[in-house]
């Protein structure tokens, strides 16, 4: 399998678990609201289910693979996990969603300003947390899930 097919079969398979998840979601809520008596309104399905869409696109999509990427990097200590893999995929994730969340874009629109103050206070970084920095404030326009996704490790690494 070439390395775009294997991109392209894990960014199908997150859509498809949160379609599985967005459903599961639903129903459970319907079954916990008629049990208490509670009856959803007819048109509410579409709406209730954005909003789970809207959840999963704004925090556990780039959060999860950042988490994993984390802790593949400290056993790894290969780079690659961080600056090119999991950006490429949360990208051709984003590439799928039709419109971003505006969660997600308010969460992140001030991450390229706030990494490029951290890259000019000086200090000692590592060479992860300056290219994660770079990757955030070199940002033309800001790509919402690489953005938390960068945000979420500097986190993790302390900064």
């Amino acid at each position: 399998m070439s390395t775009n097919e294997a991109l392209n079969k894990a960014v199908d398979q997150v859509f498809v678990v949160m379609g599985s998840a967005q459903k599961r979601f639903f129903n459970s809520l319907e079954g916990y609201l008629a049990n208490k008596n509670i009856e959803l309104p007819p048109d509410s399905k579409g709406e209730i289910e954005r909003l789970f869409v809207d959840a999963f696109e704004t925090y556990l999509m780039a959060e999860i693979p950042a988490f994993l990427s984390f802790v593949l990097y400290d056993r790894l200590n290969n780079a690659d996990i961080l600056n090119r893999i999991v950006p490429e995929f949360l990208d051709a994730c984003e590439a799928r969603i039709d419109t971003l969340p505006t969660a997600l874009a308010k969460k992140t629109e001030e991450l390229p300003g706030v990494a490029k103050t951290l890259l000019e206070s000086g200090g000692e970084k590592s060479d992860i947390v300056v290219s994660l920095c770079r990757d955030l404030a070199g940002m033309a326009k800001v790509k919402g899930l690489r953005a938390s996704f960068d945000a979420l490790l500097l986190t993790l690494w302390g900064e």
